[in-house]
């Protein structure tokens, strides 16, 4: 390749994992990038600060819920759809993302080829919750853990799912895990999980990069299906998608099995998370593409 004029002589990448001091480090000017800033920060140097360029966009990544349907009480589905129906996720949105997200509708982000926008979605529904828990055998709840890595969003969203679920009857203990052993715990095979709060981003626009791995039941010994979800359906389908050179009858077959994933509920989306960066002003010629590279 013949080298283009450039400036720049080396890129160091540097791996900050609490925000406050990715926020903090470009402030100072000891980095020039900076990604994923809690939204008030992000949102305050949008608005106030002339001396960088900031950008914000759909991402292709999801949170959710996983169950661990092992686990005695999250082996009815039942459970599942009660605890789903008693989270506000449009609360958390508000309130713990400040509108930088969007309310899930299925485990495909929005922005990926094929989402299917017409699942259901679980708006709250604290009466629906109590019907589904009794007719599950749990009238007056249980006790559950959540467990979370040491993320700010993500433990201040857990704490949101808590108060949703004692409305209910479900007693939520908040575990949290510094990240290493966070990935550890989620994929050990050996270890019951109960919920945890995870996310999953998808780098290739095919919904196939996050329906087989996570639900498939072959990817159980794979360890990233790791909730232990078994169904014939939605296998035959995924299967059959992963033959099948028709790009619209492939994401037909994705639709349903998007389908069969809100009504069972392994697990449970709740947000399409914005993607932001900042970067100095002085910086020229700084390009993202859709799925959020630079």
């Amino acid at each position: 390749f013949k080298e283009a004029n450039s400036n720049v002589k080396e890129i160091i990448i540097k791996f900050i994992p609490e925000a406050n001091s990715r926020m903090i480090m470009l402030e100072t000017g000891e980095v020039d990038i900076a990604e994923a800033l809690l939204p008030l920060d992000f949102q305050k140097i949008s608005k106030e600060d002339n001396k960088f360029t900031t950008v914000e966009m759909q991402s292709s990544s999801n949170m959710f819920i996983g169950f661990d349907l092992r686990d005695k009480h999250l082996s009815d589905k039942r459970v599942r759809q009660a605890i789903a129906y008693a989270i506000n996720n449009q609360d958390i949105v508000d309130s713990i993302y400040n509108g930088s997200a969007t309310v899930a509708t299925s485990p495909i982000p929005k922005i990926t080829t094929g989402h299917n926008e017409n699942s259901n979605p679980y708006e709250q529904n604290i009466e629906k919750a109590k019907e589904l828990l009794a007719e599950a055998g749990y009238p007056n709840g249980f006790d559950i853990v959540l467990n979370v890595n040491e993320d700010n969003q993500r433990v201040d969203t857990a704490v949101v799912i808590q108060d949703n679920l004692k409305a209910i009857g479900v007693n939520v203990q908040i575990k949290t895990y510094q990240w290493a052993s966070y990935v550890a715990f989620v994929e050990n095979p050996s270890q019951e999980k109960g919920m945890f709060l995870m996310a999953w981003n998808i780098a290739n626009d095919d919904p196939d990069e996050l329906l087989y791995p996570l639900y498939h039941s072959t990817q159980i010994d794979a360890h990233t299906n790791v909730i232990f979800y078994k169904n014939e359906d939605f296998d035959n389908l995924i299967s059959k998608a992963r033959e099948t050179v028709d790009k619209e009858k492939r994401i037909d077959l994705y639709k349903k099995a998007q389908d069969i994933i809100q009504e069972d509920l392994p697990h449970y989306a709740i947000l399409y998370p914005m993607q932001n960066f900042a970067y100095k002003k002085n910086i020229k010629g700084i390009e993202v593409n859709k799925r959020g590279y630079f």
